[in-house]
Order: C-alpha cells, then sequence, then structure tokens
C-alpha cells in the first residue's frame, strides 16, 4: 500500500510541476500560478516533471537509485518552489515527505 501512495506522490507533485512549463509558453491557462514565468524558467519546471517521473519509474523498478534522483529532483523542485512561493508553498509539503523517505533508504532504511 505504501508502495503506491509514494508513487502516486511523485506522480502528482511532477505532474503539477509541469503547470510552470505549461504557463512559461503560454500551452494553457493556469490559473494557480499568477506570477510570470520565464522560457528559461519553464524548461526547469519541465524537466522536474521529467525528473519526478524518472524518479517514480526507478522506484517501481525497485532501482536503488531511485533515491539519490529524488533528492536531486526535490532540491531544484524546492528552489522553483521558492521563486513562485505565494502560488508553490505547499509544494514545499510533497519535497519534504519525498526527501525524507529517500533520505531514510539512502541511509540504508530499505523495508520498501
Amino acid at each position: 500500500m505504501f508502495k503506491y501512495l509514494f508513487l502516486f506522490l511523485l506522480f502528482g507533485h511532477g505532474l503539477i510541476h509541469s503547470l510552470g512549463f505549461l504557463k512559461a509558453f503560454d500551452l494553457t491557462e493556469t490559473s494557480q500560478l499568477t506570477g510570470e514565468i520565464s522560457k528559461p524558467i519553464g524548461i526547469i519546471w519541465g524537466v522536474v516533471t521529467v525528473l519526478f517521473m524518472a524518479t517514480m519509474t526507478l522506484f517501481y523498478l525497485k532501482d536503488s537509485q531511485w533515491a539519490l534522483w529524488a533528492m536531486i529532483t526535490v532540491v531544484i523542485s524546492q528552489t522553483l518552489i521558492g521563486m513562485a512561493w505565494q502560488d508553490a508553498k505547499f509544494g514545499t509539503f510533497a519535497n519534504l515527505i519525498i526527501f525524507t523517505i529517500a533520505l531514510a533508504f539512502y541511509n540504508g532504511w530499505r523495508t520498501f
């Protein structure tokens, strides 16, 4: 059960990051993000989406590298959230959960 909840968290959080990419390139109306997002920063939002999906895939496949990728992705994600704090601050909770689980796994707690 935990495995599927965590997969859903990775997927959902990654999908939410795609809003930054979509807004930067005016591909859809995104009322969730009210601030301007430049195209270069929008590309980073898109890359983070891909990184969360890759992390999710590695976790699903039980590849031990998923935890390292998760921690790197969360650091980039949190930087973007900081840049859009008023709109995206609640993503910090998802990042905290993901980072904590990844760090625990990376440090040897491999019970999943």
